[in-house]
């Protein structure tokens, strides 16, 4: 085992179309196979996360239209790279990829009271590319996908060293979180917050925070209920008509069971406090008068997936270390 660098070879005898971007965003099918070497940087960020971190995987997954999942998988347990040099993963994507997103996870066993210890995957960084961009001339690419954190304080919000316990509101932009839920002034909405937490009835749900849907009737808010998981598989905006102001809405739209938050849940959120969408995982779901809903997230401000992008706070070096 090489502990600075690892090679997965993965191989899947199957043909893919050449990827065109067309004036609406939207991949063309490609006509032939290609291989992909990927590298992913070792860069200050991704050293970062995986201090203190004896073992890793990679969950990786290729998606088609709409964010639908295509193939995925994973590699590892492998020791941590050196900080220097980067992970390599070498694999054949099937016919129809549009996205490859990637996600780096700590790997271990967790021992439990009843029954034998658990293998437990925390997730440290993720990244992502459009497979348009491999596809351009021989069958064999070498594409560098850079991944974000999702431990550091930047992308990562713990409510529970928070007082606000019956409701807050959250700014992606400037890292911004506040007590209270929808935030509008005397001028109206107010562009700092993006999404907020409730609870009214018992458990959290996350609703539209920038005071946009107040008296607004046209209004159709800006989150979408991806699903329950991994980060990982929900690496695309869904459709505009999968958007709602509360996220009771969009979960009871998609069918799910349980309208309110629960662990690992992933939403794709508009973004009020600047361009482009946030992809959130919830972390804690929370408890009413105990402590908020936390997360995890990343954004992007031009690319419908969450390619490696900064929110204005961390290339500010202001992220609040409070939460």
């Amino acid at each position: 085992m090489n502990f600075k660098t690892f090679s997965a070879k993965l191989a899947f005898c199957l043909s893919m179309f050449l990827i065109i971007w067309g004036c609406s965003k939207s991949p063309l099918a490609p006509n032939r196979a290609t291989v992909m070497n990927i590298s992913i940087p070792m860069t200050n960020e991704l050293r970062a996360a995986l201090l203190g971190s004896n073992f890793n995987s990679l969950f990786y997954c290729v998606s088609g239209a709409g964010g639908v999942s295509l193939m995925e998988g994973t590699t590892g347990s492998f020791s941590a790279p050196a900080s220097t040099g980067s992970i390599n993963l070498s694999v054949t994507v099937p016919p129809g990829a549009q996205v490859l997103s990637l996600q780096l996870n700590s790997f271990g066993l967790q021992i439990v009271q009843a029954g034998p210890p658990v293998t437990v995957e925390t997730p440290l960084a993720v990244g992502a590319i459009a497979l348009d961009s491999i596809n351009k001339g021989s069958t064999n690419e070498n594409p560098v996908v850079e991944m974000g954190s999702v431990t550091r304080t930047c992308y990562w919000t713990n409510e529970a060293n928070t007082t606000y316990a019956y409701g807050s509101r959250y700014g992606f932009a400037t890292d911004a979180l506040a007590q209270g839920t929808v935030a509008v002034g005397t001028g109206g909405p107010v562009t700092a917050y993006d999404i907020a937490f409730d609870c009214p009835l018992g458990p959290f749900y996350m609703q539209d925070g920038s005071g946009n849907s107040v008296n607004a009737t046209s209004y159709v808010g800006p989150i979408a209920y991806l699903g329950t998981g991994r980060l990982v598989d929900y690496d695309s905006v869904p459709p505009d008509s999968n958007f709602y102001i509360y996220s009771t809405q969009a979960k009871a739209a998609s069918g799910a069971p349980v309208s309110t938050l629960e662990l690992n849940d992933v939403y794709c959120v508009k973004l009020n406090s600047m361009a482009g969408h946030a992809w959130v995982q919830i972390t804690d779901p929370g408890t009413m008068g105990t402590t908020g809903p936390s997360f995890r997230f990343r954004v992007n401000s031009k690319l419908p997936y969450y390619a490696y992008d900064e929110t204005l706070a961390d290339s500010g070096n202001a992220c609040n270390a409070s939460w």
